[in-house]
């Protein structure tokens, strides 16, 4: 996932867990330019260990505010109905409704 945003929709749609992959990378130091996580930063324990709080910390707080948004007040209680998707595609793909209407598809 690379936002809290991101997180919060996969949840909606039944997930129970996310991953963070290349975003906890970044945070922890590393350079993706090749593809593959190089940790070549020098940062310490303590230092890696503030960035992966402050990742999860901005990761809740715009999942929370997705939440929020829906007039839900836990990112738990997202549900599909509460998605909407804003092309044709993803519409069809994740099986929820256009932004601006009512129905399905």
């Amino acid at each position: 996932m690379r936002t809290g945003t991101d997180s919060a929709k996969i949840l909606a749609l039944g997930a129970k867990a996310v991953i963070l992959g290349a975003a906890a990378a970044i945070s922890l130091g590393a350079d993706i330019t090749s593809g593959e996580p190089v940790f070549d930063a020098d940062l310490s324990a303590a230092e890696r260990a503030e960035r992966s709080y402050n990742l999860l910390q901005a990761f809740t707080a715009e999942s929370s505010m997705m939440a929020r948004c829906t007039g839900k007040t836990n990112v738990h209680n997202l549900e599909p109905e509460d998605l909407r998707a804003i092309t044709v595609t993803v519409s069809h793909a994740a099986g929820v409704p256009m932004a601006g209407s009512l129905n399905r598809h």
